[in-house]
């Protein structure tokens, strides 16, 4: 197995005894595919093999590449050990530390980050660093999840959405970040409780894992979300005059666009990228699992390959993710990857072995949870 890329040296899992070598024209390294191991060459290429069967490399442009071959069943404390010495060693080699709290300010840079990666492990446990210290009493408690409606005014009637409210968040007294998740068709503002998301997520914030927010789930109504492709009179206007501003008000969210993310499921995430897309202004970031654009028939003016290529600010976190066992939504993802590789964008893509299902969704859970907290983190 080979990962060629401009930022990094070819890794190779070609040595007799299953091992894994990185070269950086300087030096050789090798990685035994069993227990916990960290390296680096020289400070320009660190590897980690985070026990689930995933070797991570991150150069010093911070640029991260994640492939199958690690041996399985390694401890989680070690896991969590190396990620914290993983950040330490990166912090050490590059003294602008490349924080992402630090200004995201969209640019074309000539350094797009690609991530590709075959199916993470569905263990349903995050493999993210505490980050809340110290630990309120309410912590240990669960989230939950609260059901409400909004006015349409295209639409003239009341909308349903769920919202996630995080542990602490009666007690707390700041805003929180806000992950918007759209649903795919046909399904409605469930479709991200069903899939497990809301309770994974939840587990990672009452153990300390992640730092608490909100996830708000619309119900997408139609016929504005199947027959519309953004404008006046389209879901983007819906979603951005009536239900974006409904939530602000009645919630503690907090209103910047670093601290707001939208995500959304095939339909949901063709969605997802045409608002965030014309409104960067309003959302950081974006997530779409794959995202339904091999039968989105968008004008040009909401068309996400056609946004992507021109002179427009665009969300500085784009992550984006497709299966082997969902040829026609793949092909079509890996069409935009390109544009974004085109113009040097910034981005993320993930694939996997699933399919357009919920086995193949849920397959990428633990890779968007780490991407959100990459975003957030200041």
């Amino acid at each position: 197995m080979i990962l060629h890329g401009d930022d990094y040296n070819p890794i190779r899992s070609d040595l007799s005894d299953g091992r894994y070598s990185v070269e950086n024209g300087e030096g050789k390294s090798a990685f035994t595919s069993q227990a916990f191991e960290l390296a680096a060459v020289n400070c320009g290429m660190i590897g980690i093999c985070d026990g689930k069967g995933l070797f991570r490399i991150m150069s010093a442009s911070n640029v991260k590449h994640t492939f199958i071959g690690c041996g399985q069943g390694v401890n989680r404390l070690l896991t969590v050990l190396g990620c914290i010495l993983l950040l330490l060693g990166c912090m050490s080699c590059n003294p602008d530390g490349g924080s992402a709290g630090a200004s995201r300010t969209p640019q074309k840079t000539n350094t797009p980050r690609t991530t590709k990666t075959l199916p993470p492990s569905k263990t349903p446990a995050p493999s993210l660093t505490a980050t809340l210290s110290p630990t309120p009493a309410c912590l240990g408690q669960p989230g939950w999840v609260e059901q409400g409606e909004y006015t349409s005014t295209l639409l003239k009637k009341q909308v349903p959405y769920l919202i996630y409210l995080p542990p602490c968040y009666p007690e707390a007294e700041r805003s929180y970040p806000t992950l918007f998740l759209l649903h795919g068709f046909p399904f409605d503002e469930n479709h991200w409780v069903e899939l497990g998301f809301v309770e994974w997520v939840d587990r990672a914030i009452s153990t300390n894992a992640l730092p608490g927010f909100l996830m708000v789930m619309p119900r997408a109504p139609e016929p504005l979300f199947t027959s519309t492709d953004g404008g006046p009179n389209s879901y983007e206007i819906e979603f951005i005059e009536d239900f974006l501003p409904y939530i602000e008000r009645e919630y503690r969210v907090d209103p910047r666009p670093e601290a707001r993310t939208l995500a959304g499921i095939s339909r949901g995430g063709v969605w997802a990228l045409e608002i965030t897309f014309r409104h960067a202004d309003v959302f950081d970031s974006v997530i779409a699992l794959s995202p339904a654009l091999n039968v989105n028939y968008a004008r040009s003016p909401y068309d996400p390959f056609i946004l992507a290529s021109e002179d427009r600010d665009l969300p500085s976190g784009i992550f984006l993710s497709a299966g082997k066992g969902e040829p026609s939504f793949r092909q079509a993802t890996e069409r935009l990857v390109s544009t974004l590789e085109q113009y040097n964008i910034q981005h993320t893509y993930v694939y996997t072995q699933g399919g357009h299902d919920a086995e193949g969704w849920v397959l990428v859970f633990d890779e968007v949870l780490a991407f959100l907290s990459e975003m957030w983190t200041e």
